[in-house]
Parts: C-alpha cells; structure tokens; sequence
C-alpha cells in the first residue's frame, strides 16, 4: 500500500482513502508518495 505523507503535519494518509479524505476536506495539498516501507519505518 502506498500512502501521502504530509510535512506540515507530520501526518501520513493512505492512498486508498483518497477519496474519503477528500469528501471531508482533509486531503492535503502538500504532500509526497511514500511507499509501506517508509511508512512503517516511521511509525515504529
């Protein structure tokens, strides 16, 4: 799984909810593709 990673709220978001993100306008403008390994590198 891929996931959005935004900076300015140190706050990952998982591609596959792109749409409901967006749907509550929480989808950011900043953001980078991060792949699950980096994704879980960070979380742990």
């Amino acid at each position: 799984m891929d996931y959005m990673f935004n900076a300015k709220n140190t706050s990952f978001y998982p591609l596959v909810m792109k749409e409901d993100y967006e749907a509550s306008g929480t989808w950011p403008l900043d953001r980078v593709l991060v792949d699950e390994g980096v994704f879980k590198t960070y979380i742990s």
